[in-house]
C-alpha cells in the first residue's frame, strides 16, 4: 500500500512556499538529502501499490549511468508501478513520490543551481517539486508522473517492440514538455502515433542544404495538426490518415520550422550584439527565444540612461501556454521583461503571418494573477517576436521578396489595443506575400525623419534597402536596428 499526500498538506507546502518568514531558512530545508515529512499529514492507501526499493534503486541507477536517458527511467517506473490512468491521474499520489523516493532524483535533474537568484530557485523548487494538478497538461510536464504517462500513452503491445513510440517520443525532452505532450489531442493513440511517424521521419529533414532543427519540425508539425484537427475530427481517422493529412501539408510544416530556426539565429546574434555594444538608444526590451546557454539579459534604456526596475517577465509557449513572472522561467520558448518605464505602455505579440500585431495593455496585463493561461497565440499564427513599448512609437516591418530586403513603418497607436486579451490576432499589417519578416521598434521622436517611409495604410508596400532616395532614412534605421542579419548596407 503507498502513502499519498492529504489536500490540507499540500495546501500546507503551498502556503509555506507563499509565506515563508526567512527565505534561506525555508531554502535550507529542500537542500537536505531527504525531504522532512514531520510535518505532513500522509495517508496509506490499499488501492495504490507501493514502488520497490529495488525499482527505485534501478532507476537511480539507470539515472547515474545516463542522466539524459528520459526512456529507460520512464519504463522503469512504468513497470514498477502497476496503475490505472484513475489512479495515474491522482496529484496527490505523484506529490508523494515527488518528495519521496524521488526528491533526490529531481534536485540533481532539473534544480541544479543552487547559488543562483534565490527567489527563481525557490519557484524552481515550487514548479518541479509541488506545481500539479490533476490534468493532462500538467502531469505530462511533472518530472516523474509525465514519465510514467509517457510510456502509458505510446506503448502499443501490438508491435514487435512495444516501446517503438515510447523512445521516439522520450527522444527529446521538449516533445513530451511542449512541442508535442502539451497538445489534448495526443489523447488518442492513433493520432499520437500518426505525430511520431511523421516527427521520426522529418525530424532531420533538410531545407536548401541546411538541416531544420527537429525541435523546430516538432513545434510545426503539432500546430499544423492541430488547426487539421479544427476542420477535421481526427478521431474518425486511422493512423495512416492522420500522417497523410500532415504529409498534405509538409513542405508548410518545413517552411514555417525553417523560418523558426532563422528566428532563433537572428535572436541569438541580436542577443549577442547587445551584450557587446551599448548603443544607448534602444526603446523596447525584446523577448528572446530561451537558449540554454547563460547569456546577460538585453538591455532596456531610457533616455537617461538607466536601467529600469523589472516588474514582471511574461514568459510565452508556442502552444499558447502564457503567465506573468517576478522572475525568468526557462521553460517558455519566449520572455520579455516588463520595466517601470513602460507600465503604461503596450506589449505587441508580432507574427510571422500577414504581419498581425496584438497590441496589448501592459497595466491590463499586470492585473493576471493566475499560475498559468492558456490561448495566448492565436491558433492561426506563429509568433515572430514579442515586443514592449512606451505609449507612442513607431514600428518598423522589415520584409523580403525574392532575396530583396524592403522596409515600411506604422505609428503603434494606428493599432487599437486588446485591453488584456493576450490570444487575439490583432491588425494584418502585410496584406501580401513576403519570404521573411523582422520588427523593429523606433523612438517616436524620429517620426519627421522618417515620415516619408511611415504610412497611414497597413496595405502600403515598403521601400528597398536598394533605393537610393532613402538612404538618408536607412542610415537611421540600421543605426537603430539590433539585428546584423539586415546587412542593410
Amino acid at each position: 500500500m503507498a502513502k499519498i499526500f492529504t489536500t490540507e498538506s499540500l495546501s500546507f507546502l503551498r502556503d509555506e512556499f507563499k509565506n515563508y518568514i526567512e527565505l534561506e531558512d525555508f531554502l535550507r530545508k529542500y537542500q537536505n538529502e531527504a525531504f522532512d515529512f514531520s510535518a505532513i499529514e500522509l495517508v496509506e492507501d490499499s488501492d495504490y501499490p507501493e514502488l520497490l526499493e529495488t525499482k527505485i534503486n534501478e532507476f537511480y541507477e539507470s539515472f547515474d549511468n545516463n542522466p539524459k536517458d528520459e526512456f529507460s527511467l520512464a519504463k522503469i517506473l512504468y513497470e514498477g508501478l502497476q496503475i490505472n490512468e484513475n489512479q495515474a491521474s491522482n496529484n496527490l499520489f505523484w506529490l508523494y513520490l515527488n518528495l519521496g523516493p524521488f526528491f533526490s532524483f529531481i534536485k540533481n535533474r532539473w534544480i541544479q543551481k543552487w547559488n543562483e537568484n534565490d527567489e527563481k530557485l525557490r519557484n524552481d523548487l515550487e514548479r518541479f517539486l509541488l506545481s500539479i494538478e490533476p490534468s493532462h497538461n500538467s502531469l505530462i510536464k511533472s518530472p516523474i508522473a509525465g514519465l510514467w504517462w509517457a510510456i502509458h500513452l505510446t506503448i502499443d503491445h501490438s508491435l514487435e517492440d512495444k516501446y517503438y513510440y515510447s523512445k521516439v517520443f522520450l527522444s527529446e525532452r521538449n516533445l513530451r514538455d511542449k512541442n508535442i505532450g502539451s497538445y489534448q489531442l495526443i489523447r488518442d493513440k492513433k493520432v499520437l502515433q500518426a505525430v511520431l511517424d511523421f516527427y521520426n521521419t522529418y525530424k532531420n529533414k533538410e531545407l536548401n542544404g541546411k538541416r531544420i532543427g527537429s525541435e523546430a519540425i516538432a513545434q510545426q508539425m503539432i500546430k499544423t495538426l492541430n488547426q487539421i484537427g479544427g476542420l477535421t475530427v481526427l478521431s474518425y481517422l486511422d493512423k495512416d490518415e492522420v500522417f497523410q493529412k500532415m504529409e498534405k501539408f509538409k513542405e508548410t510544416i518545413f517552411l514555417r520550422a525553417r523560418e523558426v530556426q532563422l528566428g532563433k539565429k537572428a535572436s541569438r546574434i541580436r542577443l549577442e550584439i547587445l551584450r557587446n555594444n551599448d548603443k544607448g538608444n534602444l526603446i523596447n526590451e525584446a523577448s528572446q527565444p530561451i537558449i540554454k546557454t547563460e547569456q546577460k539579459e538585453a538591455k532596456s534604456i531610457d533616455k537617461n540612461d538607466k536601467q529600469e526596475k523589472v516588474l514582471k517577465y511574461f514568459n510565452l509557449r508556442n502552444n499558447g501556454e502564457y503567465n506573468l513572472t517576478n522572475t525568468k522561467v526557462d521553460s517558455f520558448f519566449f520572455q520579455t521583461a516588463i520595466r517601470k518605464n513602460f507600465e503604461n505602455g503596450y506589449l505587441l505579440i508580432c507574427y510571422n503571418e500577414s504581419g498581425y500585431i496584438n497590441r496589448i495593455k501592459i497595466s491590463k496585463l499586470l492585473q493576471k494573477q493566475r499560475e498559468l493561461y492558456q490561448n495566448g497565440v492565436y491558433f492561426e499564427n506563429t509568433v515572430n517576436r514579442i515586443l514592449t513599448i512606451p505609449k507612442r512609437s513607431i514600428l518598423g516591418i522589415i520584409y523580403s521578396q525574392k532575396g530583396v530586403k524592403y522596409f515600411k513603418a506604422i505609428l503603434s497607436d494606428q493599432l487599437k489595443d486588446n485591453n488584456g486579451n493576450v490570444g487575439l490576432q490583432g491588425y494584418k499589417t502585410m496584406p501580401f506575400n513576403y519570404d521573411t519578416i523582422e520588427y523593429i521598434p523606433l523612438p517616436i521622436n524620429l517620426e519627421v525623419e522618417l515620415s516619408r517611409l511611415i504610412f497611414k495604410s497597413f496595405n502600403a508596400s515598403g521601400k528597398s534597402f536598394n533605393n537610393p532616395n532613402y538612404k538618408k532614412e536607412f542610415k537611421i534605421i540600421n543605426h537603430f536596428g539590433d539585428n546584423t542579419e539586415f546587412k542593410l548596407f
